[in-house]
């Protein structure tokens, strides 16, 4: 039995969201609620330089994304977007997550409707978002999920204009 090596199972472990890819049943889901949790986990501790953080982490996973996924589809999991690469989910539910703050709104209630949102641009892809899965790669994969990111931080920022 060959090994992986190292690069690869580096690799694995950032494009499936350190193993959350795996998950028998709906493995973008629980990519979103890996990160949902975390998220709200590590903001109890310093609200300002957490979203800072976050911003920072959404720009390195969107440029790290591409590549990293269009290595893992050819050298890894050998078809395209293979639904274990969840690294596009992370991105994705980053970009409603990160945008806490600019209304005014409980944390709980900002992350439960981006991750209900995000989910369900995600999976129905509406709006077009399903054309941006045609192209070529990484960016096939990774570009859907951006734009289902905007879309539910729309969708949130809609939502807490409705109830604030």
């Amino acid at each position: 039995m060959r090994t992986m090596s190292v690069k690869k199972t580096l690799i694995t472990s950032l494009v499936t969201a350190v193993g959350s890819g795996f998950s028998p049943r709906a493995p973008g889901t629980a990519a979103s609620l890996l990160l949902v949790i975390s998220c709200y986990a590590v903001s109890r501790l310093h609200m300002s330089f957490f979203l800072t953080g976050l911003k920072l982490l959404f720009l390195i996973v969107l440029i790290a994304g591409v590549p990293l996924s269009s290595y893992a589809e050819k050298n890894i999991f050998f078809r395209k977007d293979d639904p274990r690469i969840v690294i596009d989910e992370i991105c994705g539910m980053l970009i409603p997550l990160m945008l806490y703050g600019l209304m005014p709104i409980s944390i709980e209630i900002w992350y439960a409707l981006s991750f209900v949102f995000f989910r369900f641009f995600d999976i129905l892809k509406p709006l077009g978002i399903n054309s941006l899965q045609k192209l070529n790669g990484g960016w096939g994969v990774m570009l859907d999920d951006v734009a289902a990111g905007f879309a539910a931080a729309v969708s949130v920022h809609l939502t807490a204009l409705v109830i604030q």
